[in-house]
């Protein structure tokens, strides 16, 4: 298994990644299959291309693509570095429990460390057990009591 970044000419797997993964589990990427499918090809070359703030991780074997997380740069604070948002992690039910997300979070605190990031942050569903349990194991702590709308925050400080 191997983790890295996609690339801007890679958008077409991408979009099928996408698409498979709104299919079998929207929450995860917020959204719907078949809204995505109506995105024009702009959209997909841009989610594809690597851009400063933001970087899309996929987890290939052999060639197939199986996982796919986001890392975005969230605004900063006057007076502190950045936070990096991981957001859209999912995992292709054949590759689950062999610590591909674990690696593909491991892929985004290493990015977020690259860009002197102070934190990782990211929201899930206070009803994702597994998803909650991943993130804990990853070193990620809840910063916010769940809210009404049923999501965690989760922290990981990133040392300096």
């Amino acid at each position: 298994m191997r983790i890295r970044p996609v690339q801007g000419t890679e958008w077409p797997p991408l979009r099928e990644l996408w698409l498979r993964a709104l299919a079998e589990a929207p929450e995860a990427l917020g959204g719907s299959a078949q809204e995505a499918a109506a995105w024009p090809e702009a959209v997909w070359r841009q989610r594809a291309a690597p851009a400063p703030d933001r970087a899309t991780f996929v987890a290939e074997d052999g060639g197939a693509w199986l996982g796919v997380v986001v890392a975005e740069h969230e605004p900063a604070q006057a007076d502190t570095a950045p936070s990096v948002l991981l957001h859209s992690l999912w995992v292709d039910p054949v590759a689950r429990r062999r610590g591909v997300g674990r690696q593909l979070v491991e892929a985004v605190v290493a990015w977020a460390a690259e860009r002197r990031a102070r934190s990782v942050v990211l929201d899930v569903a206070e009803a994702n057990a597994a998803a909650i349990a991943l993130y804990a194991t990853s070193g990620f702590h809840p910063s916010e009591p769940a809210s009404t709308s049923g999501m965690v925050r989760m922290v990981r400080a990133l040392l300096r």
